[in-house]
């Protein structure tokens, strides 16, 4: 019971105290405007620490990865985009390094805590993050919400690559093939066997010693603070948690045959009011779509958003053959309602559809959901993130804290 308190703890440490009625009715909206009189938008790209990578070698860096060069804080963030270049700035495409994902945290000066998201999965406490979709997906919140970093705060990555040039199995490669998968019908593969520069499915003995540079080059879209300004939490959500915590991030999707469909469907409880104003799916080669369902009283009430992959159909970056080359998030301005108490219905469609050479099973896929809303805290939230804020050096004193707050 403690342990569950710890992690919702840190779960709730971002989460923002922010209020506000909404429309229950959302319809997409445009990006984010710039309010050039009052409060007018200022870009700055920046460049991660190369990584060098040989034929079908594998990054996979700690989750405190950097620091990445960042603007001081405080500051509001609106727009946030990330491509992968090369040491001269070209964009890479991913026939030649696979995108398997990056994502971006915020930490403590020491890059030892991190200052998580509003949860719900513990495992996905980033801020930011993508995978191959990462060309034509952008992260823009209309005004006056923001991503808010203070400047207390230090951010980090963790970088997932795959360089494929010369390797025979791609798919297998890119989808992190285990010894033990037993394919067609029992197929298995995730992050565990990609580990950190480890090399990938059918290169093990290459002795290619071809190195090449990779970055991370990153827009920031930001305004200054003010009292206008609504600060945002973002959530994840996972197909695969069947407690709404309790996130695996990848399953299996045995061979399917053509016209036919691989479905995985759960709940996520929701715990607190939500207001959406962006959501962002995450699928894998194969993906079909990924749906979230408002359920209210055990009624749906209709979807809140479908992700639907646009898959690449020629060469180059952007428009690789046969890879999801974007997601297109949903952008909704008046922000969509959640109460405390619904539910959230998660729908992953998979399918054999696969790049050249491929098979007709997939390996490690995902069904993962990134909103971001301004959250409503219980009393009980509220309690628990004032006082960690000042006691969290201290177990003791943070179980006093959890039993004042009743969640012991």
């Amino acid at each position: 019971m403690f342990q569950a308190a710890i992690v919702g703890v840190f779960l709730l440490l971002s989460m923002s105290f922010t209020a506000g009625k909404v429309d229950a009715a959302a319809a997409a909206a445009a990006p984010a405007a710039n309010d050039a009189n009052a409060n007018p938008m200022t870009y700055r790209k920046f460049r991660s620490p190369p990584i060098s990578l040989r034929s079908g070698q594998i990054v996979n860096t700690l989750s405190n990865w950097g620091p990445l060069e960042w603007v001081e804080g405080p500051i509001a963030i609106r727009h946030f985009d990330g491509k992968i270049v090369d040491s001269e700035g070209n964009f890479v495409p991913l026939t030649e390094l696979y995108v398997h994902h990056w994502v971006i945290y915020k930490m403590d000066q020491d890059r030892q805590v991190f200052f998580p998201n509003g949860g719900l999965c513990p495992n996905l406490p980033n801020i930011f993050g993508i995978g191959a979709e990462l060309f034509y997906t952008v992260y823009d919140y209309p005004a006056p919400y923001a991503i808010v970093s203070t400047g207390d705060e230090v951010w980090t990555a963790n970088m997932h690559l795959i360089r494929t040039t010369n390797v025979p199995d791609v798919q297998s490669c890119i989808e992190c093939h285990c010894p033990t998968s037993r394919p067609p019908a029992d197929p298995f593969g995730g992050i565990i066997c990609c580990p950190d520069r480890a090399m990938c499915w059918g290169m093990e003995n290459s002795t290619l010693q071809d190195f090449k540079d990779y970055y991370l080059e990153y827009t920031i879209g930001y305004v200054n603070v003010t009292k206008d300004v609504i600060p945002l939490t973002v959530f994840s959500l996972d197909v695969t948690a069947q407690q709404t915590t309790d996130c695996r991030t990848e399953y299996q999707v045995p061979a399917q045959q053509p016209g036919q469909f691989h479905v995985l469907e759960t709940f996520a409880d929701i715990p607190n009011n939500w207001s959406i104003t962006y959501f962002e799916g995450h699928l894998h080669i194969g993906g079909v779509n990924l749906t979230a369902t408002l359920v209210r009283n055990g009624r749906e009430l209709g979807p809140i958003c479908t992700a639907h992959p646009i898959y690449g159909t020629g060469s180059g970056p952007g428009n690789e053959s046969g890879y999801i080359v974007g997601i297109p998030p949903c952008h909704f301005d008046p922000p969509v309602e959640v109460l405390a108490g619904d539910r959230i219905k998660i729908t992953s469609v998979y399918d054999s559809r696969t790049i050249a050479g491929g098979h007709p099973w997939h390996e490690g896929v995902m069904g993962l959901i990134f909103v971001a809303a301004v959250a409503h805290l219980t009393p009980e939230q509220q309690c628990i993130e004032i006082g960690c804020a000042v006691w969290l050096p201290s177990l003791s004193i943070l179980t006093k804290l959890l039993r004042m707050c009743q969640i012991l």
